[in-house]
């Protein structure tokens, strides 16, 4: 089930007024007269300016009202923009689809990726799997539309395999003297 409310649900749930733009907020005057408090004719021995007050509140409803509105409107799922474009291979050895990226003079693979105790992604090589085909990999890594950004603004693929969760991520990794070198996440 979706977490987030779509827009028409927010505003039967929310049964106030959210404004669009600051312009919208109208607040009442948080000052009174001495003529509406006719029981203390004399001013206040600690005056208060409530003007900043007012201003910081409009504010902070303004922010709230914004951040509703953004995570109760409906947006088309974000796609990797160049990622669906490449012409994918299937690397046999790895068991891992890539392509050659020439701006950056080395592979871009999209290869499993685990979470270590200390919350870091790890790379996990799945050469020995056998039940990780060319087709399975095609079928599951290259569903665009369930692709989604990370805290750091890098592309990941949440996957559930029974008891086995694991991200498919996309990184460049450059071969040199033998060995393969991480360079980064796109």
């Amino acid at each position: 089930m979706n977490s987030f409310l779509h827009v028409h649900e927010a505003e039967k749930a929310l049964p106030y007024f959210i404004p669009k733009s600051k312009s919208d907020l109208t607040l009442p005057s948080l000052e009174k007269s001495n003529n509406e408090f006719p029981h203390h004719s004399t001013p206040s021995p600690h005056p208060t300016n409530s003007s900043p007050l007012k201003a910081k509140f409009a504010s902070l409803l303004f922010h709230l009202a914004d951040t509703l509105h953004r995570h109760t409107t409906q947006y088309p799922p974000p796609q990797p923009p160049h990622l669906p474009t490449l012409k994918w291979s299937w690397d046999p050895a790895w068991r891992e689809l890539l392509v050659w990226a020439p701006q950056k003079q080395c592979y871009l693979y999209l290869g499993r990726y685990t979470h270590n105790e200390v919350g870091q992604l790890r790379h996990c090589n799945v050469s020995a799997r056998e039940d990780w085909t060319e087709e399975k990999a095609r079928r599951v890594v290259l569903s665009w539309e369930h692709w989604k950004i990370d805290a750091e603004g890098k592309w990941f693929l949440e996957v559930c395999e029974g008891e086995e969760k694991y991200w498919v991520c996309a990184a460049y990794w450059r071969a040199e003297k033998g060995k393969w070198w991480f360079v980064e996440r796109v």
